[in-house]
C-alpha cells in the first residue's frame, strides 16, 4: 500500500536540566517521565505516498485529531487519534471561498469548525466538518498565525514588518454572523528593528488556555506574554540564553538569525512550553524547549533534541488537551512525532 507513514513517539518533552535520572528505563526530568511508545498513521490506499508535500503548521481538536496544513497540495489533512486520514479541508488553488493561495496556518474550534489563514490573499476561510465554506473574511493583514477560542473568536499574528501598530489582533463575530476586528493588542518592543521581529511566519508563536487568555512567544527578543481575552497584559517573563546572539544585516541586507523563539505550546495552569533553537557555523538547528512557571515567574527547565532524542530538524509543534506534543518536520524526510506528557507526584 502507498503510504506516508508518520511516525509517533510517546514521551516527555518537559523537562529540568538540573535533575536527571533513570528510574525503570526512562528518563526522570523532575516531575515528569519520558516513555517512548511507537504509533503510526498512514495516506489511505488512495493517495499517493508523496500526498503530503511539506507541512507548515499543525493543530489538535478536542477529541485529538490532528490536522496538518500542507503548503505543497494548498489542503488541510485530518488525521484522527487511531492514525486514519478522515478528511481533507479546501476547495483547490484560486481566489474563490474555500480556495488557497498561501495556506499558512490552521486552527478547529469547539463544533468542529476548520480555519485556515491565507498568507497572501490576507483571507480567512472557515469550514464545516463536511468541507463545506461557511464563512469568511479579509484581515487587516497577512496572518501568519491563527487560534481561536471557546466563542468563536479569531486572533491573528502577522508579520510585523509589513504592517505598524500592535502585533495581534482579535476578530468576533456579529449579530449577522460577520466577523470584525475588535480589539488590537500586543505591545511591540522598544528599540527592536521591525525586521528583527519578523519571522512569525511558519512557527507557533499564539497558543490558549481553557480560560481564553492569549500566549504569545516573541521571535526576538526572547519574551513570552499572557494576555487576557480582551488583550490586557497579565503577565510576562523574558530570561537570558546563553546562547542567544542579536539578529544582524549580512552583506545583502538580509537579516540572519541565529537564535531565536520558534514555537509556543500552554500545558497547564500558567505553564508553557517555549521552543527555542540555535544554528551554529554549519547552519546546523538544534532546537530546545523551555519550560515556564508565568505565574511564578521561573524558568523551570530546558533540554535540547540530542538529551531528548527528540525528531532532528522538528520544527513545527501542536498539543492537544490530553497533552499530547507532537513535532512535525519536513525534511530529511517528512515525519510527525508524538509525545505524551506524564507528570507524577514524587
Amino acid at each position: 500500500m502507498e503510504h506516508v507513514k508518520l511516525i509517533l513517539i510517546t514521551g516527555l518533552i518537559i523537562l529540568l536540566s538540573s535533575c536527571v535520572e533513570e528510574q525503570n528505563n526512562e528518563n526522570k526530568f523532575g516531575n515528569f517521565s519520558m516513555i517512548p511508545t511507537e504509533y503510526s498513521i498512514e495516506i489511505p490506499d488512495s493517495f499517493s505516498e508523496s500526498f503530503i508535500g511539506g507541512i507548515r503548521d499543525m493543530t489538535t481538536d478536542l477529541q485529538g485529531n490532528l490536522y496538518l496544513v500542507d503548503h505543497e497540495s494548498m489542503d488541510v489533512k485530518k488525521f484522527d487519534r487511531e492514525g486514519e486520514m478522515t478528511n481533507v479541508f479546501g476547495l483547490g488553488k484560486g481566489s474563490g471561498p474555500g480556495e488557497f493561495e498561501n495556506p499558512i496556518s490552521v486552527a478547529v474550534d469547539s463544533s468542529g469548525n476548520v480555519y485556515v489563514a491565507d498568507m497572501s490573499s490576507k483571507r480567512i476561510n472557515i469550514f464545516n466538518s463536511e468541507n463545506e465554506v461557511i464563512n469568511q473574511f479579509t484581515a487587516d493583514f497577512a496572518p501568519a498565525r491563527i487560534i481561536v477560542d471557546g466563542n468563536k473568536s479569531i486572533y491573528l499574528i502577522g508579520f510585523p514588518m509589513f504592517y505598524e501598530g500592535d502585533l495581534i489582533q482579535k476578530y468576533e463575530l456579529n449579530d449577522e454572523n460577520i466577523y470584525h476586528k475588535t480589539v488590537s493588542f500586543g505591545k511591540r518592543p522598544e528599540g527592536v528593528d521591525n525586521r528583527f521581529l519578523g519571522r512569525a511566519g511558519n512557527v507557533d508563536l499564539l497558543t490558549l488556555d481553557t480560560n481564553g487568555n492569549v500566549y504569545h512567544s516573541l521571535w526576538y527578543p526572547y519574551e513570552i506574554r499572557k494576555y487576557s481575552p480582551d488583550g490586557e497584559l497579565v503577565n510576562s517573563f523574558a530570561r537570558e540564553v546563553s546562547f542567544f546572539e542579536d539578529p544582524e544585516y549580512d552583506s545583502n541586507g538580509i537579516v540572519r538569525f541565529t537564535s531565536g523563539s520558534w514555537g509556543l505550546m500552554h500545558l497547564d495552569g500558567d505553564t508553557v512550553i517555549n521552543q527555542i533553537f540555535k544554528i551554529d557555523e554549519n547552519s546546523e538547528w538544534t532546537f530546545y524547549y523551555d519550560v515556564i512557571d508565568l505565574n511564578l515567574g521561573e524558568h523551570i527547565g530546558q533540554i535540547s533534541e540530542v538529551e531528548a532524542n527528540l525528531p532532528f530538524n522538528g520544527r513545527i509543534t501542536a498539543i492537544d488537551k490530553e497533552q499530547n506534543i507532537f513535532i512535525g518536520r519536513n525534511s530529511p524526510e517528512l515525519d510527525v512525532f508524538k509525545y505524551s506528557v506524564i507528570s507524577f507526584v514524587e
